[in-house]
């Protein structure tokens, strides 16, 4: 909180009541916290003005050991919170371990376009929000602390006992130090954040650094944030800087902007984001937005960036209305309707489309989603990675539709189900049927007492003329089936006991192949060079234990289990891939870890 002279301090207030019986809440403000707008919203309140220090440690030990690989590790760090009680902070990780954070969920995605995973670890969630620089649904993120202890940089040719190197590949680095330096002014808030990450036999740890200003007032927000990431492994570093700007002094209006620019040894790249937010009432909202990233953009080192060398402009209009007759079943309605073309920075275009989506809730807690799209026929300029023989293909028109619903809370359970499809025109190129795919959905929630909840849910899809990118300008036309399958469990025992158990699966069958290639003008044709159908699955479980010693001082007992598996010379079932899944593990950590508060 920022410091302020004199005895009084007015704060933004809201009085919230949530009806647990009717999953319905009422506040003393005529907002939602999902609106951008919720904190100006809220009403004013003058409250004493207190200053005090405050000064958190909490070392930790853990103990892991991986039965899969026989790798121990014994690790000892500390994590220290201090607010200087001034409207500054200070967090700084020693030697930090995140060994009792949830796992992600489990993706297979063999698209061009990078999974964004969000953050879990509280050292880069908590006191954060002065560092987020975001732009669109994931379209980027100045930072993406996520890359902080990722992948190591590896270069396996560099070493005598390159075997050895490539068989000991880490998916994740340790980390050294972290830091980060908050300091809140009536005018302007300022930040600094650093990470240092351990070196290994085959690789050596990455630096981080960010730098972050920003205008505080209330109508005309201005920020600039710069930060570094320099690879010790490969001796080279990244830059990136970023102005953005957020304005509500315009009557209804939010205008918000992005200028972006990264740095490298070799290249320079700029970005420019702009939206314009018409926000006339409570019931309606419109949003016009434009963004321009260059092919030389380059977010990744430290941050995010969905795909560079794309222009797009959206138009999104939102409809809501809270409020009905009594006699009405209805509770509210939220509508949306996008439309938008996005195209290459050389003008090749994608599909131009339309999507709409309709959220009925009942005041019997029963709710429905719909949704439905059509897009234009257009040019996909990510399948082929930009292989310069075939830089894109063409892409058919498309129709989807889908819907689902949520059931109220039974005694002690609920439900939901869905079902969706996408259906393409066929090629004339090939001998095609057109691309369909047809999916549906089932999930249960099963309560019996107040510290006991169940969770399933199963989602199956089959996919005609799935089309899978293999090299150069060859790809696989296949018929995809994919089921996952998701269970988990929360059990309290008093105040103190947590117990959570969450396993997922994900089960490919890519069958029924057929080798396509792709001419420099995106043309798809039949081929006869040789392909084999494929299988895939991911498999992960998470036992974790919490016990609270006192006041946020822990201990956790965690078991991890993780599987993968592909294979392209023998035919599976789901059966044999979730059995296989569990006789087969490629990691089993036990991980033991007590963490104290002074």
């Amino acid at each position: 909180m920022q410091k302020i002279d004199g005895p009084k301090r007015n704060v933004k207030f809201i009085a919230f009541r949530w009806l647990a019986s009717d999953e319905f809440g009422f506040g003393s403000t005529k907002t939602n916290w999902e609106r951008e707008t919720f904190i100006y919203d809220l009403e004013d309140l003058v409250i004493d003005n207190y200053q005090s220090k405050k000064y958190s440690y909490f070392p930790y030990l853990t103990v892991a050991e991986d039965s899969v690989t026989n790798e121990s590790v014994q690790k000892a760090g500390i994590d220290i919170f201090l607010n200087h009680g001034d409207g500054s902070q200070t967090n700084i990780a020693i030697n930090p371990d995140f060994g009792q954070v949830e796992t992600d969920q489990v993706v297979v995605n063999f698209s061009a376009i990078e999974t964004f995973f969000s953050e879990k670890r509280a050292f880069f969630t908590e006191n954060h929000s002065l560092f987020e620089v975001k732009g669109g649904r994931d379209d980027f993120y100045v930072i993406n602390t996520r890359r902080i202890g990722g992948r190591p940089d590896y270069d396996c040719s560099r070493f005598e006992q390159s075997d050895i190197c490539e068989n000991n590949r880490k998916e994740y680095s340790d980390l050294d130090l972290a830091l980060r330096h908050t300091i809140q002014k009536e005018k302007v808030d300022l930040g600094f954040l650093a990470a240092s990450e351990s070196d290994e036999n085959f690789s050596k740890g990455r630096d981080y650094f960010a730098f972050r200003v920003r205008s505080n007032s209330p109508q005309n927000k201005v920020g600039f944030l710069a930060t570094k990431t320099k690879s010790n492994f490969f001796n080279e570093s990244s830059d990136v800087y970023s102005l953005d700007i957020e304005s509500t002094a315009v009557k209804n209006t939010q205008i918000s902007g992005y200028l972006l620019n990264s740095r490298k040894e070799n290249s320079s790249g700029h970005g420019l984001r702009f939206d314009i937010k018409y926000i006339p009432n409570d019931k309606y909202e419109n949003t016009v937005g434009f963004h321009y990233f260059d092919k030389d953009l380059d977010l990744n080192d430290m941050g995010y960036l969905q795909r560079n060398d794309q222009i797009k402009f959206y138009n999104r209009f939102e409809f809501d209305r809270n409020s009905y007759p009594k006699e009405s079943l209805l509770r509210s309605r939220d509508s949306h309707i996008s439309i938008f073309q996005t195209m290459t920075t050389d003008g090749k275009k994608s599909p131009k489309g339309v999507w709409t989506k309709t959220e009925l809730s009942f005041k019997s807690n029963f709710n429905i989603d719909l949704s439905m799209s059509a897009k234009t026929e257009g040019k996909d300029t990510n399948i082929t990675r930009k292989y310069i023989g075939s830089p894109y293909i063409q892409i058919m028109d498309e129709v989807s539709f889908n819907a689902g619903f949520g059931s109220p809370k039974y005694k002690n359970f609920s439900f939901g189900a869905g079902f969706g499809f996408n259906k393409y025109s066929p090629y004339s190129s090939w001998d095609s049927d057109g691309r369909n795919n047809k999916s549906k959905r089932f999930n249960i929630n099963y309560f019996p007492n107040d510290q006991l909840q169940f969770s399933f849910g199963v989602d199956d899809s089959k996919e005609e003329e799935w089309l899978k990118w293999i090299d150069t300008n060859r790809l696989g036309s296949f018929t995809k089936n994919r089921r996952n399958i998701n269970f988990g469990m929360t059990y309290f025992q008093g105040t103190r006991h947590e117990f959570r158990l969450k396993n997922q699966s994900v089960m490919i069958k890519a069958e029924d192949p057929i080798p396509l290639i792709s001419s420099l003008s995106g043309e798809l044709s039949e081929s006869d060079y040789l392909i084999d159908p494929f299988y895939v699955s991911e498999n992960s479980l998470q036992m974790r234990y919490r016990y609270e010693i006192s006041p946020l001082s822990y201990f956790y007992l965690v078991y991890t289990r993780g599987y993968s598996f592909y294979d392209d010379s023998d035919t599976f079932t789901y059966e044999d891939l979730y059995q296989d899944s569990w006789e087969n593990p490629s990691n089993e950590v036990f991980t033991l870890k007590v963490r104290f508060k002074f």
